[in-house]
C-alpha cells in the first residue's frame, strides 16, 4: 500500500497519461460501446484478454523504456523509478530461504501494487504499445485495425499478431490470461409453492456510491414484487449482502415461507 507522500508525487503523471478514461467502455466510467466492434466485423479469429491480468507482472524496466519515449528520460526516471521502483518496504515476518541473514526488506519491481495511482495507466499504455509493435513486426508498414479495447479487456482479431504479442508478453515475464467467456443463461422457475428472488448489488468504486435490488417471481414466472435501494457510499459486498437481507425481510412480511434466493455473490453464505 502506497503512503500519501509518494501517491501525491505520481498524481501528475496519472493526469497526463490517463486519457484512456475518455475511451468508451472503460470500467466504472461508461458502458461498453458497440463502435469498436464495428471495425472488427467479419473477422474469423478473435482473442480476448484480461488487461489487468496481462499486466499483473509487468516489469518496471519495460514500463520505463516505453514511458521515456512518450515524455523524456528524466521525467520517466522520476516517475517510474523514483516514485515506484525505489520504495522499500520492511516486512518483519519475511524470511528468505537460502540466505544466512534473513532479509525483510522488499521493493517493487513488477506488477500493479495496491494504491499506486499511476500504475494502471502506465501498464495499460505500455501494453497497447506492445500490441502495436507486435503487429508492426508481423505486418511491416501496415495499419493494424484488428484491435480494440473493450472495458477492461482487449480484443485482437488477428492470429499472427495475437501469437506475437503473447510471446513477447511472456518474454517480459507476464502471461496474459484469457478474458472470461460470456454464456447465455435461462431463468429457472422455482417449484410450485415457492417464491424465487433474484438479487444483485454493486458499487461504483471501493468504496463508492452503492445500491442493490431484487425481483420476486413465482413458479410460473409472474412478478410478485421488486425493490431497489440506494445505500450511499459503501463496498460491493455490502450491497450484495443488504440486497439478500432485504429480500428475506420482504418475504417474511409477505408471509412467503418458501423462498429461493439467487445471487451471484460469493460473500453471502448461510
Amino acid at each position: 500500500m502506497l503512503e500519501f507522500f509518494n501517491s501525491s508525487l505520481v498524481l501528475k503523471a496519472e493526469r497526463k497519461i490517463s486519457r484512456e478514461r475518455k475511451i468508451p467502455g472503460k470500467k466504472d466510467e461508461q458502458p461498453i460501446q458497440p463502435r469498436p466492434l464495428g471495425y472488427l466485423k467479419g473477422s474469423m479469429d478473435s482473442f480476448s484478454f484480461d488487461l489487468k491480468a496481462a499486466t499483473d507482472r509487468w516489469p518496471l524496466v519495460f514500463i520505463f523504456e516505453l514511458f521515456q519515449v512518450l515524455f523524456d528520460r528524466s521525467f520517466a526516471s522520476a516517475v517510474v523509478n523514483s516514485a515506484l521502483a525505489t520504495n522499500l518496504f520492511y516486512i518483519p515476518f519475511l524470511i528468505r530461504k537460502g540466505k544466512d541473514v534473513p532479509s525483510r526488506w522488499i521493493s517493487f519491481v513488477a506488477g500493479q501494487p495496491l494504491g499506486y495511482r499511476s500504475s494502471w495507466p502506465l501498464s495499460a499504455f505500455t501494453h497497447h504499445v506492445l500490441v502495436w509493435w507486435c503487429a508492426e513486426q508481423v505486418y511491416p508498414g501496415r495499419l493494424f485495425t484488428g484491435y480494440a479495447l473493450l472495458g477492461d479487456d482487449i480484443l485482437i482479431t488477428d492470429k499472427k499478431a495475437e501469437y506475437a504479442q503473447e510471446d513477447e508478453a511472456e518474454a517480459e515475464g507476464s502471461k496474459p490470461r484469457k478474458a472470461p467467456v460470456i454464456h447465455s443463461i435461462q431463468w429457472q422457475p422455482p417449484p410450485p409453492g415457492w417464491m424465487k428472488v433474484n438479487t444483485d448489488g454493486c458499487s461504483r468504486g471501493q468504496p463508492g456510491p452503492s445500491s442493490c435490488g431484487g425481483i420476486f417471481r413465482n413458479c410460473r414466472g409472474f412478478v410478485h414484487g421488486c425493490f431497489a435501494l440506494s445505500l450511499g457510499s459503501g463496498f460491493a459486498y455490502q450491497a450484495e449482502w443488504v440486497g439478500v437481507m432485504t429480500a428475506i425481510a420482504i418475504a417474511h412480511s409477505k408471509g412467503w415461507k418458501y423462498l429461493w434466493i439467487e445471487s451471484d455473490s460469493t460473500y453471502v453464505v448461510f
